[in-house]
């Protein structure tokens, strides 16, 4: 039995594009792009807010809440990161985003009627500036690691960008935290699991790299892909758990059951069917004109019809200055021919001796063309 069933790829009316999920709400519209909010968003924050008013009133989790604000704060910054990168390449591009869905790790990555070149540049852009984003972060306090959870190695100083009760004793390491959590939400979009930056790329990169094989090869290959992606995932969890057991050290929070989980999960969704609906997306993005946003074209095609533009104006221009110059030649050149032959070269002025070097070069390059 086949590891990724040769199943017939949907019909066109099943790739519904710019269609909410049924697991999001609606919360709006801006500039024509419809937004959404995944029920797991809810269900996280229900849970965060129920862990922090039951622990906050415990001794030494005074700063609790406002650990979780700025927490909060940080993850929503990576959103709107991720939001404002992806819609503004696809804009550039020329593809029309008309509606986002806010998942817990940012803005998802349903199967859409793009080319393929443009849905891999919109992925890679978004996630760079996610990257550029921690690198900011990191600038500003230093380090990718999640500060120290747990006792102080040094006094904390009370003040603002503090945070005694997790010994985050200055604000870099604050920005440290923004870091990390930022860098969190960056290697969750890399993995591709469904409807994440990573799982866009990977289908792009195997339309690109299986142009010329039909569809349903391209869903076999891009579904064993993400079977062998899974297993190697697998062997990390294996090698982790190895590790743990063997070492005499208690890890915290243990890498492997992670590992394993997120194997599993991978190996099940590459049988689904955003697959193939991701791949014949491209498929029908050469056929499909009405991504294209109405009155509006490709933002990198204007900037080089643009340049272009320009170029070829000044190519006419010096045209133009080049026969003028050599038209004026022409009618001073008996003249001065006349004046050599009476009075001899030294009675020719430095503007006469340049018209002959002129007319001396274009006879040259005259004489190298017929010949």
């Amino acid at each position: 039995m086949p590891l990724v069933p040769s199943s017939t790829p949907p019909q066109p009316d099943r790739l519904i594009p710019d269609a909410a999920p049924p697991w999001a709400v609606p919360v709006g519209s801006v500039a024509g792009t419809r937004f959404s909010l995944s029920y797991g968003i809810f269900i996280a924050a229900g849970i965060v807010m129920a862990v922090v008013v039951m622990a906050s009133g415990q001794p030494g989790n005074g700063d609790l809440p406002l650990t979780a604000a700025i927490a909060t704060a940080i993850w929503v910054t990576g959103w709107g990161t991720q939001v404002l990168a992806y819609t503004a390449i696809a804009w550039m591009v020329g593809m029309r985003v008309g509606e986002v869905t806010l998942g817990l790790i940012g803005p998802e990555s349903p199967p859409r009627r793009w080319s393929a070149v443009s849905a891999i540049t919109v992925a890679m852009g978004t996630m760079i500036s996610l990257l550029v984003l921690v690198m900011v972060f990191r600038w500003i306090g230093g380090g990718f690691q999640m500060p120290t959870i747990g006792p102080a190695d040094s006094e904390t100083i009370p003040g603002t960008g503090t945070i005694e009760a997790l010994a985050m004793g200055s604000p870099d390491a604050i920005w440290r935290a923004a870091a990390w959590l930022c860098s969190l939400q960056l290697l969750c979009q890399m993995f591709p699991l469904p409807r994440t930056l990573g799982r866009q790329t990977l289908a792009a990169l195997t339309a690109i790299c299986g142009r010329r094989l039909d569809l349903p090869t391209q869903v076999q290959l891009l579904g064993r892909g993400l079977i062998v992606l899974s297993m190697l995932t697998l062997v990390s969890a294996i090698w982790f758990l190895s590790e743990t057991a063997n070492s005499s050290s208690v890890e915290r929070v243990p890498r492997w059951p992670l590992l394993f989980a997120l194997s599993i999960l991978l190996w099940i969704s590459s049988r689904r069917s955003d697959v193939s609906e991701s791949l014949r997306g491209f498929a029908l993005a050469s056929d499909t004109v009405s991504q294209s946003a109405p009155g509006r074209t490709n933002v990198i095609t204007k900037i080089r019809q643009s340049a272009t533009s320009r170029r070829r104006h000044k190519d006419l221009q010096a045209a133009v200055l080049r026969e003028r110059t050599e038209a004026v030649d022409a009618d001073r050149l008996d003249g001065i021919l006349q004046q050599l032959h009476n009075e001899g070269i030294d009675s020719l002025s430095d503007e006469d001796r340049k018209i002959l070097s002129r007319v001396s070069e274009q006879l040259r390059k005259a004489r190298q063309q017929q010949s």
